[in-house]
């Protein structure tokens, strides 16, 4: 079960690449997202519910990993399997508002690494206080990154229709 979990929290040991493995992490996410969206022709909704099984499976292997090591780290940067759950829930969401194009997903990834790395209140608040217990930090570890998601998708909305009134008015 130990390595079943290990595996699935470190999306195949992506988690241990050299330098940023979170980044690596969203990385397979996106390359995932694209697989999906060329060959299964997946829909928003798609995103979202498949973001929130892996955000509970994610939640328990995370914790059986934490619970069956010794790190002192609550939120060891190993674990990834976040990374694709809160980017497929920020495509899912953005796809709801817009065609999910290569710039699209593009923006997705960039702003979603972007709050994921920068962790703004309340984002930083929450992963500090559920990181201060074992019996909280797996669901910390999972839920900093769906809220990064859902920054990203408030941005990128608001981006998207502030361009398309600047597009709107040049032409008018």
């Amino acid at each position: 079960m130990h390595k079943i979990c290990h595996i699935f929290s470190t999306v195949l040991g992506v988690g241990y690449l050299p330098w940023a493995p979170g980044t690596w992490g969203s990385l397979a996410g996106l390359c995932v997202s694209l697989f999906g969206l060329v060959y299964f022709s997946f829909q928003p909704l798609t995103f979202i519910y498949t973001s929130l099984v892996i955000f509970a499976l994610g939640w328990i292997s995370s914790a059986y990993v934490l619970r069956k090591t010794s790190y002192s780290d609550m939120d060891p940067s190993f674990i990834v399997i976040d990374e694709v759950a809160g980017l497929f829930f920020t495509i899912g969401l953005v796809g709801l508002f817009f065609p999910l194009t290569p710039l699209i997903l593009v923006g997705s990834f960039l702003l979603f690494r972007f709050f994921d790395i920068l962790k703004p209140w309340p984002i930083g608040w929450i992963d500090k206080k559920l990181a201060m217990s074992q019996e909280t930090a797996a669901f910390g570890i999972m839920l900093d990154d769906m809220l990064a998601g859902l920054m990203a998708v408030v941005v990128q909305v608001i981006i998207s229709n502030f361009n398309n009134f600047l597009i709107k008015t040049i032409i008018s």
